[in-house]
């Protein structure tokens, strides 16, 4: 598909739901509107095995105004891809039968080497001449974490886990100040998910290691102070390992008052983004990554830009 008309995609992932609206221009994709609301559809999933009524309900509402909002772009159609929440949800099928019924919106699950490659090819895409580059690409969401290894469009290895920020935050009861003993299993918790991660055995420093996703995302933005979020100049930043290490401690010290009024942090990580922190730090250290670059670009984008190239 090559077309400029305006297309839109909706991620609908276990924390968060996510809006693009985009069109191809000279080659490139260009972004006409994002939107972003917290809906945690996956809350409560591990436990009982299923999508909680209240937040069906709020997706729902959330779906219908991402499909009014691409109207008034001039979009044919709304994609809706998922991921997580709706991979184990035992009523799945039933959430996407009243999308189909009350919003007449279709939900494309997403295999969990889908949602890597997708989130793959939208990370690097924030990069010139990415074409030639070799990347390492770990995407931390709030259900899961993918980690893909690849050359330009090329994937040559990727893992799934099934931990997110959201779902470790929710094993823990959403604790807001872990202890060095929390920290400690935690990780040990994180370690085990990672013994197939294609990290461990990646030494390769040439690669060039990109962290995408909202928990990475939102400490770009905390780390620069940004009171009005800037895709671009999200993409233009490095964070060092140390670094992170240096705001988990911080942030993890505050209450949630404390961290609503860091600039860059969004309502609703306040209580999540730790947990994410922790485990890029966790899969940092396993395999030797000093820092990483952050892009804005995710899952959405490189759903758009495969339904672009097809």
């Amino acid at each position: 598909m090559t077309t400029d008309q305006p297309l839109a995609v909706a991620d609908l992932g276990s924390h968060s739901a996510l809006l693009l609206i985009a069109r191809q221009k000279g080659g490139e994709l260009e972004v006409l509107h994002e939107d972003f609301v917290i809906t945690r559809l996956g809350q409560g999933v591990k436990q009982s095995g299923l999508l909680s009524e209240e937040r069906q309900q709020l997706a729902l509402q959330v779906l219908k105004d991402f499909k009014e909002q691409a109207a008034r772009f001039g979009c044919s159609a709304l994609e809706v891809i998922a991921t997580e929440a709706l991979r184990k949800a035992r009523n799945a099928e039933s959430f996407s039968q009243r999308a189909r019924q009350t919003l007449n919106l279709s939900i494309k699950v997403l295999s969990a080497g889908e949602e890597a490659r997708f989130a793959y090819l939208g990370a690097i895409s924030v990069f010139d001449g990415f074409e030639k580059q070799k990347f390492t690409v770990i995407d931390v969401g709030g259900g899961s974490t993918e980690t893909t290894l690849g050359r330009g469009r090329k994937i040559e290895a990727h893992a799934s886990f099934p931990l997110g920020a959201a779902r470790l935050a929710e094993e823990m009861n959403f604790k807001i100040r872990l202890t060095d003993e929390d920290y400690l299993r935690l990780q040990e918790r994180v370690e085990r998910e990672l013994v197939n991660n294609p990290l461990r055995n990646e030494k390769d420093d040439s690669r060039v290691v990109v962290g995408s996703g909202g928990t990475i995302t939102t400490l770009a933005a905390i780390v620069h102070r940004m009171r009005v979020y800037d895709a671009q100049r999200i993409s233009k930043t490095t964070l060092e390992l140390e670094q992170i290490k240096a705001w988990f401690r911080r942030i993890n010290a505050m209450d949630l008052k404390e961290r609503l009024r860091l600039p860059g942090l969004e309502a609703g990580r306040e209580d999540v983004l730790p947990y994410g922190l922790l485990i890029y730090v966790t899969m940092m250290e396993a395999g030797q990554i000093k820092r990483l670059h952050v892009s804005a670009r995710g899952l959405r984008f490189g759903f758009l830009l495969s339904l672009l190239n097809n």
